[in-house]
């Protein structure tokens, strides 16, 4: 109620006045009802003030948490996309050392294989070596023995240089 109003409900207190009150009285009992309807005005203003302050805050605390959720959503997406790949690296990882470790196999038997054939290959060498050593020292003795024939027919025999050829053509094989 607004003090404009009151002041026109004045002839109701001055109809109140007929019982005797002062105007003096009356007067004050207006005042009164002006200043505390304008102190219930200025609360009222003042509650509704603070309650669209509130719903303003409330409003803002709200896009602060759907943004909040927005981002949070994102970093779980972010993250699962994240693992998912990190899961198919492991993945071809995996495969590669198992396609490595295969390799290895086939490279570690290949040499063994070699190995053998390494062993192999000496001993065939040193009987080689032996036989040839053989077939040397059988050479070396013929040789002297030869050389020694060829000495004693010189010796014993003075022939002359084509009789001596014809003499060594019959010991070629």
């Amino acid at each position: 109620m607004l003090y404009s109003d009151l002041c026109d409900h004045k002839h109701y207190f001055v109809h109140v006045n007929t019982l005797g009150c002062s105007m003096q009285l009356i007067n004050r009992c207006c005042n009164v009802l002006v200043t505390s309807t304008i102190v219930n005005c200025c609360l009222c203003c003042q509650v509704s003030k603070t309650v669209v302050d509130m719903q303003i805050e409330v409003n803002r605390l709200r896009e602060e948490i759907e943004a909040s959720k927005f981002e949070m959503t994102n970093k779980i997406l972010q993250m699962e996309i994240s693992l998912a790949e990190t899961e198919e690296e492991k993945k071809r990882l995996i495969r590669v050392a198992a396609a490595a470790k295969d390799k290895l196999e086939v490279a570690e038997k290949s040499q063994k294989e070699m190995a053998d054939e390494l062993a192999r290959f000496k001993n065939n060498n040193v009987s080689l070596a032996a036989a040839h050593q053989k077939e040397v020292s059988i050479s070396s003795i013929s040789f002297i023995c030869f050389t020694f024939i060829c000495k004693y027919v010189w010796e014993k025999y003075i022939v002359t240089q084509c009789q001596l050829s014809d003499f060594l053509s019959t010991f070629y094989f």
